[in-house]
């Protein structure tokens, strides 16, 4: 049950994320609008793989394995996991 802690009968509210100093970090449930000049390609998990530098958490190192992306970061030892949906949206 702990594995999806947000899902369920028995779950934890995300409404924290969405306020306060969490909130800058929290993307909009909206997609993006294309502006004028501006180029979109597919997302794909084989595009969001190599070393990111994030001025949130530092340099990221993502990898593809299977189908999920996992990634490391220095500020706080942290980690992600997550899958590119058929949306393009990465969720994680």
């Amino acid at each position: 049950m702990l594995d999806h802690p947000f899902s369920g009968d028995l779950s934890v509210s995300a409404e924290p994320f969405k306020q306060g100093a969490l909130a800058e970090y929290r993307v909009d449930e909206e997609p993006h609008v294309v502006a004028g000049g501006e180029t979109v390609d597919d997302l794909t998990p084989g595009r969001l793989v190599g070393v990111w530098s994030s001025d949130a958490f530092g340099v990221v190192v993502l990898r593809e394995v299977g189908d999920e992306v996992l990634g490391v970061y220095r500020e706080g030892q942290g980690t992600v996991v997550g899958q590119v949906g058929g949306d393009g949206v990465f969720r994680g």
